[in-house]
């Protein structure tokens, strides 16, 4: 792994691509393809997921609750000039596609993050990027920028809602990091990656409960 991640340049399994700069980008499950735009949404298949969410939307308007569809992209999409030359873009993706479409329907609250997450990209430093290095996770300082995204699109319909400012958080380095791609390529002494959350100062301010299993 280690001799044709070095001398040759590749990535030694297929489930990540490597990218420029050392990135590790994940290419499972036809992603690549998917990429490049050369599995593209067929109309049939739009339509029906325009009736998927709208049944959705139905479904949890009958009990009481707003619904928000929310388009989360992946690494690749925000730092394109990341992904190697054989995953160029050669077409509209299936995110672009549904993006156009559920533009159409007026009714049906969506979120697309890309632009918010594109604009963050002003403030990368080379330690400190949206997404992880070497996994396909946002870091601290992209899951900030998509929870002020989403909690300021709700604040529209729900103002009672707080949204925490970055001097109410404080950064936790994260340890082990389990999201990173190393361990499946066998390159955990290759590929360190640096990775952190943002948590509440005082404590998170609610407590987690965890049903138990013996009770079920």
């Amino acid at each position: 792994a280690r001799e044709q991640w070095v001398l040759l340049q590749r990535s030694p399994a297929e489930l990540g691509a490597r990218g420029r700069e050392g990135w590790c980008i994940l290419a499972s499950e036809n992603s690549r393809a998917l990429h490049r735009g050369l599995d593209p949404f067929t109309p049939g298949e739009l339509e029906r997921w325009v009736e998927l969410l709208r049944a959705r939307q139905r479904s949890l308007a009958a009990e009481g609750s707003a619904y928000l569809y929310v388009l989360c992209p992946n690494k690749q999409t925000i730092y394109p000039e990341q992904v190697p030359a054989d995953c160029a873009p050669l077409g509209p993706t299936r995110l672009d596609q549904l993006a156009v479409r559920l533009a159409q329907e007026r009714d049906l609250p969506f979120l697309d993050l890309r632009p918010i997450l594109r604009a963050e990209r002003a403030g990368d430093r080379p330690e400190d990027r949206l997404y992880t290095t070497h996994g396909s996770h946002w870091n601290g300082r992209g899951a900030y920028a998509v929870y002020r995204a989403i909690l300021t699109r709700l604040r529209e319909r729900f103002p009672e809602l707080v949204l925490l400012e970055p001097e109410q958080l404080e950064r936790e380095e994260v340890r082990d990091v389990p999201e990173s791609l190393a361990h499946q390529l066998y390159l955990e002494d290759r590929l360190a990656q640096g990775q952190y959350d943002f948590v509440r100062r005082g404590g998170a301010g609610y407590e987690v409960l965890k049903p138990s299993f013996e009770a079920l």
